[in-house]
């Protein structure tokens, strides 16, 4: 009996080891599985901040493409406006090319040769022919220069200091493209000055204008 018991004895001791061992086992599993999570949410947190990071960086350089292209859109469109001003220009001259300006002073000569100095305008003295005795303040037109020629005369007049004030067909000489600057006893009293903005927004340099 007494070795029944002993027998008895050891199996509860061993029974006992045996789910102590079996309740480390599964601390161990549930600690281990702790560690494995905390890995994988540490893990999974740089992923995300490294991800958030680069969100973050593409953006930025997606801003800053988009600045630079709109600085880029700015400078083309003011390239073409130059461009096309360039060509409007060209194309200007290439019309005043053909213009002729006469003018009978030569106490004007100066002023009007500083005028077209950048129009390239063939501008010709004709001293000898008869006038009045006052200053020049009139611009006469053939019948076949174009008003934007004419405007464009009268504003390189006015920009460089003539006193413009009267625009009208001319009368005597009627030369096509000639363009006459001379004193004219039609010139109303106390007529006005013509100024750059007054040529743009006026009808002048129209035959009955």
């Amino acid at each position: 009996m007494d070795n029944n018991l002993a027998l008895l004895q050891d199996l509860e001791r061993r029974e006992a080891e045996r789910r102590r061992r079996a309740g480390l086992a599964a601390w161990g599993s549930v600690g281990l599985a702790a560690l494995v999570l905390a890995v994988l949410i540490a893990v999974g947190y740089h992923q995300l901040a490294q991800v958030q990071k680069a969100k973050k960086t593409a953006a930025d350089e997606l801003q800053k493409l988009a600045s630079q292209a709109a600085i880029l859109n700015t400078q083309i469109k003011s390239l073409q406006l130059e461009s096309k001003r360039l060509e409007d220009d060209k194309q200007h001259y290439r019309t005043l090319a053909g213009v002729k300006v006469v003018f009978y002073r030569a106490e004007d000569s100066d002023v009007i040769r500083s005028a077209f100095a950048k129009l390239g305008l063939d501008v010709e003295l004709r001293a000898g022919v008869k006038t009045i005795s006052k200053r020049a303040d009139t611009l006469a037109f053939g019948p076949e220069v174009s008003e934007s020629d004419c405007k464009a005369v009268a504003a390189a007049l006015v920009t460089a200091g003539f006193p413009l004030r009267r625009i009208a067909p001319a009368e005597k000489i009627t030369e096509a493209r000639l363009l006459q600057i001379y004193a004219s006893a039609k010139t109303l009293v106390g007529a006005p000055l013509y100024t750059v903005d007054r040529l743009q927004h006026e009808p002048v340099c129209r035959s009955g204008s």
